[in-house]
């Protein structure tokens, strides 16, 4: 499925890589011209958390949040819901905000490189991946909505 609406609007959004402990954020800048890294958040304590999403909220005026999310050639699959879940948690606290979905498939993979310690986390910048997959307009950007209904096609009741 690809979305045809859901392009970004003019303003500030957050790229967001989620894990399941970890979250890589990154900022489009007003007029879309650059994205920079901003960090990777501990995600454990899930309240903490979420005022660090606040605060990020209202100090970059955010419009909005791009969140890369796990399709295995366009399915949903386990994966996916686990990290749709944490997602979902933020989403339903996180009023005001528009969110939109990429694919997120080989981020991390395109920002290996630059790795320069063994333990270093690179989070964040996979984020600038995610936010240059949803300012690319081959790209599938999908909507909340369009998300449910891939989801559904993947998800049986009961499961």
């Amino acid at each position: 499925m690809k979305s045809s609406s859901g392009r970004l609007k003019k303003g500030r959004w957050l790229g967001i890589d989620p894990g399941e402990r970890i979250f890589g954020i990154a900022l489009l800048s007003l007029d879309h011209a650059y994205i920079q890294p901003v960090k990777n958040l501990e995600i454990a304590d899930r309240e903490h958390a979420y005022r660090e999403f606040i605060r990020l909220i209202s100090q970059y005026e955010i419009v909005g949040c791009v969140i890369g999310l796990p399709f295995a050639e366009g399915a949903w699959t386990r994966a996916t819901e686990r990290l749709y879940a944490i997602i979902r948690w933020f989403m339903n606290r996180i009023p005001g905000v528009e969110w939109r979905f990429v694919d997120e498939t080989l981020t991390t993979f395109s920002v290996e490189r630059y790795r320069l310690y063994e333990d270093e986390r690179l989070d964040m910048f996979s984020a600038c991946q995610i936010l240059k997959k949803a300012l690319n307009p081959e790209e599938p950007l999908y909507t909340s909505e369009d998300l449910a209904r891939l989801r559904r096609m993947f998800i049986k009741p009961g499961e």
